[in-house]
């Protein structure tokens, strides 16, 4: 009977392990390669999918010692999906943090493998910083750059520009709408213009 042998492979900022047999798992994927510095703990980064030969087998996921496993404790995973389960914003946009994970299919064959996760201010690409978006929404998907979530005609870029809150039509309630005067206090000479006429 001859046994699977273990073998670990070095790529770059990417390394993997496990049981090589004709069985076990080839590789794990992961679907996000960003993390807002500003996420609130819970929020979901991202979800791993497993490579077999195997059909229809099924996987367990788990953080691992071992090469690039420096922030495991700043995340959690549950089922197939990990999560963020420390505060962040301590971390330097554009840098990244290293996870190291294994995937454990039904026979106990395994494969480990390193993610890094790029630390953005805008993660979901939405051009609008992913703290400012947080102070007024529940999460990041909630709205976007285009939006106008207060009815005042400036959208949520404008928004953010002005220093303005997105979800009030009138921020410092002064009896003028944001996009008349945009929290300067003071009333736009289109504005003006516009009721001469």
């Amino acid at each position: 009977m001859k046994f699977p042998s273990y073998f670990a492979t070095f790529c770059g900022f990417i390394s993997f392990a496990g049981f090589a047999s004709a069985q076990s798992p080839t590789d794990i994927s992961f679907s996000g390669s960003t993390v807002s510095g500003a996420a609130n703990v819970g929020s979901l980064a991202g979800s791993f999918t497993t490579t077999d030969p195997t059909a229809g087998d099924t996987f367990s996921y788990s953080f691992v010692e071992g090469s690039g496993d420096t922030h495991n404790g700043r995340f959690d995973i549950q089922s197939d999906q990990l999560f963020v389960d420390r505060d962040l914003s301590s971390f330097p946009s554009e840098s990244f943090l290293t996870i190291r994970v294994r995937t454990t299919d039904a026979s106990a064959n395994f494969f480990e493998k390193e993610f890094s996760l790029h630390i953005v201010n805008d993660s979901d690409s939405d051009s609008l910083d992913d703290s400012w978006e947080l102070t007024y929404f529940p999460d990041l998907t909630t709205v976007s750059g285009s939006d106008n979530s207060d009815s005042d005609t400036l959208d949520n870029l404008a928004e953010q520009a002005a220093g303005t809150d997105p979800t009030l039509t009138d921020t410092d309630t002064d009896g003028l709408d944001d996009n008349v005067e945009t929290n300067t206090g003071a009333v736009s000479y289109t504005h003006l213009r516009a009721h001469e006429t």
